[in-house]
Parts: C-alpha cells; sequence; structure tokens
C-alpha cells in the first residue's frame, strides 16, 4: 500500500479509501453489499441489489473526484521510473492514465501521503471518518508500527496485534482478513526471530526481504489450511450460510484478495458455480479452535501446498463458448474467440487475466492473444472482417465526444491496430495493451468497436461438433439407463478390444503429414493405393456398428446439458455413412435440442451385444518390408524407449498389423542393422 519508506500511497487504494468514505456518507456498509449496521443474515436479495447499484456510484463518484484533482494539477502524482525510483508525473498523462488504466491499472501511479493526509479531510464528512476510524479495524491511512510487528501482506498491513489478542466485538463471525491478522500474531508469537520463509533465497529478493517472507508465510499457512479443510470459510446467504469450496483457494491471485480486502472473486469459467455475495467470512469459534493447534505454525510442508480435500468436486471449466448470436459482437469477444475459443465479455476478460481464471491460468496465455490480435489484424486490415466503432480524438478522456458508428476503413484498421480489450477499443500501434502498459503520446482512437460475426466465423471458424465431442464430458450414467459410453469408444472396442487406439499425427518440416500407431510406428500408405489394416479394421468395425444402430439391436442416446437424456431416432442411421459414423448428434436444425451432443450407448447392451456377435477380423495382412521393420526400431530407439530389444519386440507386436511375424526370422535381424545405422 506504501512504499518502501512510507511516503506515497497508491492512487488506486487512494480512490478505494475514498469510495468506502462515500458509501458510509451515503448509508451503506463500506465493506459489504448492505444497509449501514444491519446484520447481514437479515439482508434479502433485493436490497443488495439496490446497495450494490448504490456502491457503483459512490465508486464512479471516488473515481471522478481524484480524476478532477489530477487533471487540474491539485495535487501532484508520482509513478515508478525504469530504474525503481519516483518520478513526478505530468497532470494530462497521469490522468489518462489513471482514466484509461481503471481499477488495476494504476498500480504504478502514487500520490505522496503528505498530500493525501491533506486532501483526504476535505473530501471526506467528519462522520464518515469517525466511524472509519471508531467501528473499523482497518484505518484507511495506515502508520506503521514503531515496533516492527507491521508486516506488508498481499498489499495490505499486517497491523501488530499485540493489544489484539481476541476478537472481541466482532460477532459470531469475521471477515477473512481479520482472521488473516489474527494468524500473523499467532505466527509471529510462535516463530520469533527466526526466519519465517528459509526457502526464500536473500540473493533472489534483495529489497525489502522480511516483508516479502512474512507475506509467504501468513499466506501460504492460511491457505493450506483452507485446502486441507481445517479450517472452513463462508458466504453469507438469506437462508444462512454456504460453505466456500476448499478448491476455490487454490487460485493464489483469488486468495490473495480475499486475505486483504473482502471478497473472494469467483471464477467466472466454472459452470454451475456463481454465489450471489463474494464477502467471505469465518465463524470466530472454529479460528480460534484452530488457532490453538500445534501444528498451526508448522513450515515442514511449506512452500508447497496440499490439493484441495473437495478437488473432486470442482465443476468443469468452460472451455469452448461461441461469440453472441447477433450481427455484430464487442471487439474483446471476438479477439478472445479468437485466441482461446472463448468470447469473453470486457468484465469477465479482465476478472480471468487480473486473478488468472480459465484460460489465463496457462503461462502462454498471453503468447495466445499476441497471435490472435496478430491474426485478426491481418484478416481485418485485408478487408476479410468487418469492423465498425466511434472515433475518439481523446480515446481515454471519459468527458471527449466521440463520433458517430462507422465501418474502419483497411488503413484504418491496420493503423489503429494495437487493442485495448479492457476497453473494446482500438489505438494507434500494434499488439494489445497490457497491464501497466504507458499510456502513447497519440490519444485518439476507436471506441466501441464491433465485428461482424458471420466474418469473424468465417475467418476463425467454431469448432467442429465431431472434435468437440472428445473434450466434451459425458455423464457417467444416465436415469433408466445406466452406465453409458461414446461412440468412439465402442468402435476402439470393436476393431482392438480395447477403450482406445490413438494414432498420432505429426507435420513434418516439409509440410507433409506423418501417421503413428501407439508404439510410434509411421503409418505408411501401401504401394497399391490401398488402406493400411488399422484403417480397414475401423471401417469393419464401423460397418458391424452401423447395422446393429440401424436395425434397433443397439440403442443411442443424447445427454443435453439442460433437460432429460434423449434417444436418437432410428431412422437418422439410414442417413450416415455406414463406414464413418458421427460421434455428435446433428439434430435437425443447429439449435435443435440435442445437437452438437456426443452420441451415448448403454454399456451393458453393448457388452451384451459384443459377447454374441463375431469378432471383428483384421483384414490379410501385406508383407511388410525389411526396410519398414529397420525404420521402426530406429524411431523406437531415437524416441528414448531404451535400447533393449525385448521391450521394443512387445511394443512392436502390440500393433495388429505386425502380429504373425517372426522374431527371430524378421525383427532380430532388423533390430540389429537399426543398431548399427
Amino acid at each position: 500500500m506504501l512504499d518502501a519508506q512510507g511516503q506515497h500511497i497508491r492512487l488506486n487504494h487512494a480512490r478505494e479509501y475514498l469510495r468506502q468514505h462515500f458509501a458510509i456518507d451515503a448509508g451503506l456498509d463500506n465493506m459489504d453489499f448492505r444497509p449501514l449496521g444491519s446484520d447481514p443474515k437479515q439482508v434479502d436479495n433485493e436490497t443488495r441489489a439496490q446497495c450494490r447499484e448504490q456502491m457503483s456510484a459512490c465508486r464512479e463518484r471516488a473515481h471522478e473526484t481524484l480524476s478532477g484533482l489530477i487533471g487540474g494539477a491539485k495535487i501532484s502524482v508520482w509513478r515508478e521510473t525504469d530504474e525503481g525510483g519516483m518520478g513526478v508525473a505530468a497532470p494530462t498523462w497521469a490522468r489518462a492514465a489513471f482514466d484509461g488504466q481503471d481499477c488495476q491499472r494504476a498500480d504504478k501511479l502514487y500520490f505522496a501521503t503528505s498530500d493525501w493526509e491533506t486532501l483526504l479531510p476535505k473530501l471526506t464528512s467528519p462522520e464518515s471518518r469517525r466511524y472509519f476510524f471508531e467501528q473499523r479495524t482497518n484505518p484507511p491511512l495506515p502508520s506503521r508500527s514503531t515496533n516492527g510487528n507491521a508486516k506488508q501482506f498481499a498489499g495490505a498491513t499486517c497491523f501488530d496485534l499485540a493489544n489484539q489478542s481476541n476478537l472481541d466485538g466482532l460477532g459470531e463471525w469475521c471477515l477473512c482478513f481479520q482472521a488473516v491478522r489474527r494468524l500473523h500474531q499467532r505466527l509471529k508469537d510462535d516463530v520469533g526471530d527466526s526466519d519465517p520463509a528459509p526457502w526464500i533465497e536473500m540473493a533472489e529478493w534483495p529489497d525489502n526481504l522480511e516483508t516479502l517472507k512474512w507475506n509467504a508465510r501468513t499466506g501460504l499457512t492460511f491457505r493450506r489450511a483452507l485446502l486441507t479443510g481445517n479450517l472452513k470459510a463462508y458466504y453469507l446467504e438469506d437462508d444462512g450460510e454456504q460453505l466456500v469450496p476448499g478448491w476455490a483457494w487454490a487460485n493464489e491471485h483469488a486468495a490473495g484478495e480475499a486475505m486483504h480486502a473482502i471478497s473472494l472473486p469467483s471464477d467466472p469459467f466454472l459452470s454451475g458455480f456463481s454465489p450471489h455475495d463474494l464477502r467471505v467470512y469465518i465463524r470466530r469459534t472454529e479460528l480460534e479452535a484452530w488457532l490453538q493447534r500445534s501444528d498451526v505454525t508448522s513450515a515442514d510442508d511449506l512452500p508447497n501446498l496440499p490439493m484441495a480435500y473437495d478437488a473432486a468436486s470442482k465443476p468443469e471449466p468452460i472451455t469452448y463458448s461461441e461469440p453472441p448470436q447477433k450481427p455484430f459482437v464487442d471487439l474483446t469477444e471476438a479477439i478472445t474467440w479468437t485466441a482461446f475459443r472463448v468470447a469473453m465479455s470486457r468484465d469477465v476478460f479482465m476478472l480471468g487475466e487480473h486473478y488468472r481464471f480459465g484460460p489465463f491460468e496457462a503461462d502462454d496465455y498471453s503468447a495466445k492473444l499476441d497471435l490472435a490480435v496478430r491474426d485478426f489484424a491481418a484478416k481485418a486490415g485485408g478487408g476479410l472482417i468487418r469492423v465498425r466503432g466511434r472515433n475518439a480524438p481523446a480515446f481515454y478522456d471519459r468527458q471527449s465526444e466521440a463520433a458517430g458508428t462507422s465501418d474502419l476503413t483497411d488503413n484504418q484498421l491496420r493503423d489503429f491496430a494495437r487493442y485495448d480489450l479492457t476497453h473494446g477499443g482500438l489505438l494507434f500501434g500494434t499488439g494489445w495493451v497490457r497491464l501497466g502498459d504507458p499510456i502513447d503520446s497519440r490519444r485518439d482512437g476507436w471506441r466501441d468497436v464491433e465485428v461482424s460475426r458471420a466474418d469473424l466465423i468465417k475467418a476463425f471458424p467454431a469448432q467442429d461438433q465431431e472434435a468437440r465431442v472428445f473434450s466434451t464430458p459425458i455423464p457417467a450414467s444416465l436415469p433408466e439407463i445406466g452406465t453409458v459410453m461414446p461412440l468412439h469408444e465402442a468402435l476402439s472396442w470393436l476393431a482392438h478390444g480395447k477403450p482406445s487406439h490413438d494414432i498420432e499425427i505429426w507435420q513434418n518440416a516439409a509440410g507433409g503429414w506423418i501417421f503413428r500407431d501407439p508404439s510410434g510406428a509411421v503409418i505408411k500408405p501401401h504401394v497399391d493405393g490401398s488402406h493400411p489394416p488399422i484403417i480397414e479394421t475401423y471401417r469393419q468395425a464401423s460397418r458391424t456398428l452401423h447395422s446393429a444402430l440401424r436395425d434397433g439391436s443397439l440403442l443411442s442416446y443424447v445427454a443435453p446439458a439442460s433437460g432429460t437424456p434423449l434417444q436418437v431416432p432410428r431412422l437418422y442411421w439410414n442417413g450416415v455413412n455406414p463406414e464413418s459414423l458421427r460421434y455428435a448428434y446433428p439434430g435437425v436444425t443447429p439449435d435443435y435440442h440435442g445437437a452438437g451432443c456426443p452420441v451415448l450407448l448403454s454399456r451393458q447392451s453393448f457388452d451384451a451385444w459384443r459377447a454374441a456377435i463375431s469378432p471383428i477380423k483384421a483384414p490379410e495382412k501385406t508383407r511388410l518390408s525389411h526396410g519398414y521393420v529397420v525404420n521402426w526400431c530406429k524411431h523406437w530407439i531415437e524416441s528414448g524407449n531404451g535400447n533393449g530389444m525385448d521391450k521394443a519386440w512387445q511394443d512392436f507386436q502390440a500393433t495388429p498389423e505386425h502380429h504373425g511375424l517372426s522374431r527371430d526370422d524378421v525383427f532380430r535381424p532388423a533390430w540389429r542393422e537399426a543398431k548399427t545405422r
């Protein structure tokens, strides 16, 4: 919150303090969406919704107040320099940065603490200041303790709690950050002058090392308890408390928000999980009981954290979401669709990137966005994608009037190819605006940018239904049907007697495609143009299964996410190629109920049917050349499988095409030749 010397306060933190004061003046609890002084368990959803709207107005008022002071040069703004020091920022640049970078993007802008202390009484009422200091444990202007007990923790100061040995006066519940303070004091008492985080090397973090170590020790200890279930957190609902899942604490960025603020951000990419109130509470009696345990302060397993006790119950993440069904979609939806095949609103994008939810959890998310922006800009600038927006002479100035909506020309799309996804706009330059990027000296741009959905999908096609089947979770069982299996698994059982027989597909440097069987051996086309045995085996299996589906010997089903399971009409199979079954049910129309869902079979019915039919016969083997076997052996050795012939022979025999070949007369000579090459 303060810099290392306590001389500056972050601009976005100042805005948050001001927002809380304005909320108190409006009769709102400054830390929750409820009336001031009300019981959180007695507040209904309608009241919370009204309070949420009022809180948004307080936040906007706080922003506009500070923005006006900055633009009018009535208060100096400082920013971090490249050398790590502090320098005065020009008022116009500072205001543009503050207005354009919203909550998280003003992290490198500061007020002088002395200026802020002078300014605060002029901006706030005596009533709000009195309430803030008397009723809350987190004053807006924390001072550094004189005895060294104040430790910076995740952006908030863990104050000296020597005079707060308990949480009296907080009622049955305490907020998460209050529990962290209590834990901090417990750790201080137990650890004393010992190293709180010996796994952090001094050479790696030369500045503020003690602060960093206490941050790590306190945060990891608290999250460990929540992940193991030794401590439980709760949302307070109208009808009682709701347990916060243990797996919600696995995300260190979201957990840090709850530990130094109030709310635990909810992952927008998890289907079916969206608590209406994100304020997190801990029952005081449970906290005190946990703090009395002897193993609370143990650091034996740190910094490693255990898997959440309820990890198996975590909802499936959303990995595919098409842009909204309307003629034009927001620029942010278009770019995120291009990058991840998950179309996101601006709010979801900002939340996901800041807390590393969903696609942003991967380390390469930035590279994917780089590629998406480059590809989109190339196609849009080439006239393949229609883009429209409103030209703004001052992109980040909220008071600046923008022109009416018009289509961007190819040249404009080439020039304005710097994508601001948090605002859904285009700036001069290339790339995309990242967290903390400086504001360019050229301020004009395009706001409210929209993209033709039809052109977008044509340029970056939707994932094929057949391809989606392999990554779509299916129910383990269906009512009155029992356990089920996907169609591609049934085909593998018929063809190979096992649930899968995957073929690897590679593209070499020359652009040619290479197919390998499960052992890694290359599947080569036959000289006479006929298909390899593995393809013929699948064709026979497909014809056999199609016959059973067509005559009703086997029934097939789909299980839409909403609604009851449906039986696929028997007559549907009359129009399907017997040698190439479709794994996804297309439906009568794309929006037909059940369209795009994987085709499922009853596992019990399939097993009984398969046991009653004749096994699929492998096609007649063609004689494999000596060179083919030598190349197979050479590839097996180069793949790092070792150099033992017995293991290689076992892998060689795992391929049906190799069955019946002699170990001594065929494989051994080829193996010897491969090792001498």
